[in-house]
């Protein structure tokens, strides 16, 4: 379709009064044109321009520039052989055409309708080399009607014609343009065409058939050897959600009690059977969001901890929780973040200036402390002997003795030595895990890590952009789950006999929410994980040891 300016040197249209088009005037209709006077004939000027371009079939418009009618012809017989009568086109498709007659529909000095269709006998001969992919059985009884439109023409009614008929009519019509040379298929590829369909078809089975093993349409992780499988069960704290954050989650020794705690300022306690999940206990502490909260290896006493200088110790028996303020003559301003060793000897708790507050678990009285260079972040307790690992803010760890030296047995830095933010060493003690910030996860191997400075990591994880806030190893090292809380969803699982990712999992649907912790049950029958919107997602696993090795991606 043509479009033009309005020009002075173009030709003034007879109808209406032309004197409103150049003078100001008076009239009862209509205004007038440039001078803006009115004229007996009502449109005069603008509005009779436009009827008269539109009865020329062109539309007229103001912001174009100045063009004159030879100009516009010209440029009208220029789109003619480029693009042809589209209109003529669109009102032939619903009727049975050859490559021909749309061609021949197609004005304006293109090239025939046998140029074009049968111009190219090697394009020509490359088609009907080429099978389709499928055929639809849909299309032989599908009825389509054409024609009888809104723009279509009083004389074109509607017709009713077959899908196929159809499909027919719209590649005949498309054939009638050149095409382009991205389209066009090459000798040798069209030769080798054969042996790669066969090729990718027998690919195509086989990773249907590991596909078919891996996922099932109940949602579930299933491996191929034992049909074992990773598969959501209802919420750990579904009878009891929290109202905000929950910060801290732990199974009990005996795997079926668990807590939650977080910024609601309540710790509850479930049964958990992965059915029903019963509240069994919960404890409101006023003013006091908490921060942490773990059973003690005993499975005697619940340890929580706020932001304030001293924290509480729930005696599981007796259902009492008792305030400790041996922490309050400290001059830290905060101390929140707490953990019990796995021999049950000692408490930690994180302090100012790189400092490690210890306290007997027995008697609850700080015994001393330990102290690292630059900002301390996360730490951990080694499990078959009293050691401690620290790491900070400038990417080095630091293993320390707890005998009564509490020296310092080693340090040594994070390969890319960044800060670090979360730690963890397997029960076995033959790894360290460290997460840093920019979401590296770097595994060492703990002989390495206490004589070397600069250890080389026996693998590091690079599968997030996000920083890592907490790792966790299963009860037989098998597993490690890694996860951050910048986004929803954000945690994996890594094997640790073939260090390779699990693939699937935990999957787009259900979204997880962001995660703040998770945590094995003490024979990884279970994998909590806690949240930022109250709840506790829980996860059956069965055979961990060997229900991840068909499941991971090597890396």
């Amino acid at each position: 379709m043509e479009v033009v300016q309005k020009s002075n040197t173009s030709e003034v249209p007879q109808n209406g009064n032309a004197r409103g088009d150049r003078d100001r005037g008076r009239g009862r209709d209509g205004r007038g044109g440039r001078g803006g006077g009115r004229g007996r004939g009502g449109g005069g000027g603008r509005a009779n321009r436009e009827a008269s371009f539109k009865k020329q079939g062109v539309t007229y418009w103001k912001h174009m520039p100045h063009v004159t009618e030879a100009e516009l012809r010209a440029e009208a017989e220029l789109e003619g052989m480029l693009f042809g009568d589209v209109e003529r086109v669109t009102d032939d498709l619903g009727k049975e055409v050859d490559g021909s007659a749309v061609s021949a529909a197609i004005g304006g000095g293109v090239e025939t309708g046998e140029g074009l269709a049968h111009g190219s006998k090697k394009r020509k001969r490359k088609q009907k080399a080429m099978k389709p992919v499928w055929h639809d059985e849909d299309d032989d009884t599908l009825q389509v009607v054409v024609g009888g439109g809104k723009k279509a023409k009083k004389d074109d009614a509607r017709t009713v014609i077959t899908a196929t008929q159809f499909a027919n009519n719209l590649r005949a019509t498309h054939a009638a343009y050149s095409q382009p040379e991205w389209a066009q298929v090459k000798e040798d590829e069209e030769d080798n065409r054969g042996d790669e369909e066969q090729e990718r078809d027998e690919e195509d089975e086989e990773d249907e058939e590991a596909e078919d093993l891996l996922f099932r349409s109940t949602g579930g992780y299933v491996a191929a050897q034992e049909r074992t499988r990773i598969t959501r069960v209802a919420d750990a704290n579904c009878k009891a959600p929290s109202k905000a954050v929950v910060q801290a989650i732990d199974f009990h020794r005996d795997g079926q009690l668990f807590l939650t705690a977080g910024f609601d300022k309540t710790l509850r306690l479930f049964h958990i059977d992965g059915k029903t999940n019963t509240n069994v206990q919960s404890v409101h502490y006023q003013r006091e969001p908490l921060k942490t909260a773990f059973f003690t290896p005993d499975g005697k006493e619940a340890i929580v901890t706020s932001r304030l200088k001293r924290f509480h110790v729930f005696d599981i028996a007796s259902a009492k929780s008792t305030v400790v303020n041996t922490l309050q003559k400290r001059p830290e301003q905060f101390i929140s973040r707490g953990f019990v060793s796995p021999d049950n000897k000692y408490l930690g708790f994180i302090g100012a200036e790189g400092e490690v507050i210890l306290l007997s678990n027995a008697t609850k009285q700080i015994i001393g402390s330990v102290k690292m260079n630059g900002k301390l972040r996360a730490c951990r307790f080694a499990h078959t002997s009293p050691k401690l690992l620290t790491v900070g803010v400038e990417g080095r760890a630091f293993l320390w003795d707890l005998r009564a030296t509490r020296r310092c047995l080693n340090v040594y830095e994070d390969e890319g030595l960044s800060p670090a933010r979360a730690v963890d060493i397997d029960p076995n003690d033959r790894w360290h895990a460290i997460g840093s910030v920019r979401g590296v996860v770097n595994i060492y191997n703990t002989q390495d890590a206490e004589t070397q400075a600069k250890p080389k990591p026996v693998k590091t994880v690079m599968n997030f952009t996000e920083c890592i806030n907490d790792l966790r190893f299963n009860h037989d090292s098998s597993l490690l789950a890694m996860s951050s809380r910048t986004t929803a969803s954000n945690i994996k699982l890594l094997d640790t006999s073939t260090m390779g990712l699990v693939v699937g999992w935990p999957g787009r649907k259900p979204k997880l929410g962001k995660v703040q912790q998770a945590v094995f049950s003490p024979q990884s029958a279970y994998l909590a994980i806690a949240t930022d919107y109250g709840r506790v997602p829980l996860y059956r696993l069965s055979s961990t040891s060997t229900a991840t090795q068909s499941l991971l991606s090597q890396e």
